[in-house]
């Protein structure tokens, strides 16, 4: 059932995800009725056979059912998160029981920062990025201009961001992005050294290298430990986002982005990245030269976490929104000349302040490695 009203996961079941599913940030199950066996099949582009068939793009079939997700016939109760825990144990993107004999797509990567545009269709996906771009991708989503979808599709989470590629954004030639598809070190497109040290990260992540990760170790239930189900059915927190720490780029209050000042003096409670990153590294050394000052996060950083064409996910001022919160949150014009390419982040003092003072103030000049023509 679309509205998940059966006895085992209605209101009352033993797995209540109607419940969730009801909540005030979700994925639209409930009332949604477009559905087939064969829509995996058919995204954007692709003739529906015989016509009038439906597919799964969404400007003509969007829907979320449960069997998009989920295959009822082969599914397991195997998780990838242990009970009692938001993350699992080891890093890995291979999908879980739960998951089994779901279809999903495969992009043919191109070039950093461009449209995946080709794709392959599996019976089965074997990793759980490859379910969710059915969706959230090209495949569902359709052409887009610069990383933002142009067909008018909105996050219900606040009905003015455009929603984004994720398979453009996670692509592993792009200079840097959460490590859904690829492990860092397997990033093609990165530069040395490629992954963060495990200084930087909080266990489970410390061997961020060569681990991959999940959709669902950011997206999910706001409830997890105490007994939602798992997985990103629905969530009262923005962007359905989940674990200890809830909010980004914004506070709890709804209004203040979180600031430098607010790593230096351990006001940044609830900030999102603090789930798996370490804040006081690579940022002491900021932290320190730039006391004070008021720096938000998003000056430096894209609003939209998945990638970037710019190395540890660094943005600039020629960036469009959403990944240039409100249009104009992003400070940088380049990165200065003495700096390693793309303002790589350095653990080592010395390297920082031998080279600062080349750069100036939100490092204006090209230091190679950010291609202008990949923004606006």
């Amino acid at each position: 059932s679309s509205t998940a009203g059966a006895a085992c996961h209605g209101v009352g079941g033993a797995k209540d995800i109607e419940s969730v599913l009801s909540r005030n940030f979700v994925h639209p199950v409930i009332g949604s009725t477009v559905h087939t066996n064969l829509d995996t099949l058919y995204g954007t582009g692709v003739t529906k056979v015989p016509t009038g068939s439906k597919g799964i793009d969404w400007a003509t079939s969007k829907h979320t059912v449960c069997m998009d997700c989920h295959n009822q016939h082969q599914a397991t109760a195997d998780k990838h998160v242990p009970n009692g825990q938001w993350y699992p144990t080891t890093g890995t993107n291979l999908v879980s029981g739960v998951l089994r004999g779901v279809p999903g797509v495969e992009p043919t990567w191109p070039s950093a920062w461009t449209q995946p545009t080709t794709f392959t269709t599996q019976l089965a996906a074997t990793k759980e990025y490859q379910i969710c771009m059915k969706c959230h991708s090209y495949w569902g989503l359709g052409a887009a201009v610069k990383g933002i979808n142009t067909s008018g599709y909105v996050s219900p989470s606040d009905g003015t961001t455009p929603m984004t590629d994720l398979a453009w954004e996670l692509s592993p030639n792009n200079k840097s992005a959460h490590p859904v598809v690829v492990a860092a070190n397997d990033r093609t497109g990165s530069y040395a050294p490629k992954a963060l040290v495990s200084v930087q990260m909080i266990a489970p992540w410390t061997n961020y290298g060569t681990q991959t990760m999940y959709c669902s170790d950011c997206h999910g239930s706001d409830n997890e430990l105490a007994g939602d189900p798992r997985g990103p059915h629905g969530s009262n927190l923005k962007y359905i986002l989940k674990g200890v720490n809830h909010y980004w780029p914004k506070k709890p209050d709804g209004v203040t982005l979180y600031t430098m000042d607010d790593l230096k003096n351990n006001t940044d409670q609830e900030l999102f990245c603090k789930n798996c990153h370490n804040p006081d590294e690579p940022h002491t050394l900021w932290m320190n030269a730039m006391a004070n000052k008021g720096f938000t996060c998003v000056q430096c950083h894209v609003a939209v976490p998945h990638g970037s064409p710019v190395s540890r996910l660094i943005g600039y001022g020629t960036f469009p929104a959403p990944y240039n919160y409100g249009g104009n949150s992003l400070a940088a014009t380049g990165a200065g000349s003495g700096y390693r390419k793309d303002i790589y982040t350095d653990v080592d003092a010395n390297d920082y302040y031998s080279t600062h003072a080349s750069g100036g103030m939100c490092h204006p000049t090209n230091a190679g490695g950010y291609d202008a023509n990949l923004m606006p």
